[in-house]
């Protein structure tokens, strides 16, 4: 009698580090196969708050926002309901500097030469 012996599933497509803005919209994927043919699903381990991924799909979906800026560490798990195998990367968020601008404009006045203007 042949027993069969369950491999652990494994990743097909898997996301590089990479480097997004505050505000931009990050959309990756993962995809991965079972060697005996069953229905894999995906979970995110770790990941910055906010971040879904669809169990189905793989499909990843996250906006970041300013407490995000720096290395975000995303931990992904595929399973096949019995094994399962993590993988990592990183998405590095950075800051959006955005021109400066002013908050109060002094009201158009004349003044003489020598006088002392101020304006608050």
């Amino acid at each position: 009698m042949v027993t069969a012996v369950n491999k652990e599933p494994y990743f097909t497509i898997f996301p590089n580090d990479t480097t997004i803005k505050v505000g931009d919209i990050y959309t990756s994927a993962v995809t991965g196969v079972d060697p005996e043919g069953e229905a894999v699903t995906y979970t995110l381990i770790t990941s910055p708050d906010g971040m879904l991924i669809d169990a189905n799909t793989g499909v990843i979906n996250w906006t970041p926002t300013s407490v995000h800026v720096g290395e975000n560490l995303v931990k992904v798990q595929i399973s096949d309901g019995v094994l399962t195998l993590d993988s990592t990367y990183t998405v590095m968020v950075t800051a959006v500097n955005k021109e400066p601008y002013f908050t109060i404009f002094p009201n158009d006045t004349t003044i003489k030469v020598g006088d002392v203007y101020t304006s608050t």
